[in-house]
């Protein structure tokens, strides 16, 4: 029973002030890139991981169907900057990735794949015709900004 009670003590103070909902991700285009107003964003309670400890977290809400497989529409992925990792992203890890063209930066949610060559690509994770083909990410002008280190999704 200690062990349990050491846990829920963990759980609470760790997430006492919650991880902030900053803006929305479309899981399936590239989507303007904005964070919310103070006024819009909103706090997820959710434990953070261990072995993000000490990271910047931030939530963003999934819009579109391209990730419906992991990721419904109004899920919620909690992420950490990709510069604050102390190592390299992992084949099979779901990431936010950035597009700029000119003046606008653009934001999508997908998992980072790496082929036989080498080459990486982020392939959409969808039940959907539309969203079955990944994009090499050397092929644009792309960053992969942040890590998704987890999700949260209402029920029903």
């Amino acid at each position: 029973m200690l062990g349990l009670d050491v846990w829920r003590l963990f759980a609470i103070s760790d997430t006492k002030k919650g991880i902030v909902v900053i803006g929305a991700v479309q899981a399936g285009n590239f989507v303007e890139a904005v964070e919310w107003p103070e006024e819009k964003q909103y706090l997820v309670n959710t434990p953070k991981m261990a072995e993000y400890r000490g990271m910047e977290h931030f939530a963003l809400e999934v819009r579109g169907d391209s990730m419906n497989e992991i990721y419904p529409p109004e899920s919620v992925v909690i992420c950490v900057r990709v510069a604050d990792l102390e190592r390299e992203i992992r084949d099979g890890e779901r990431v936010v990735v950035l597009s700029r063209e000119g003046p606008l930066t653009e934001a999508t949610v997908k998992e980072l794949r790496t082929d036989a060559e080498g080459a990486r690509w982020l392939w959409p994770r969808s039940t959907s015709p539309a969203h079955q083909s990944p994009v090499r990410v050397d092929s644009h002008d792309l960053e992969v900004m942040a890590l998704v280190v987890g999700s949260y999704r209402p029920e029903g």
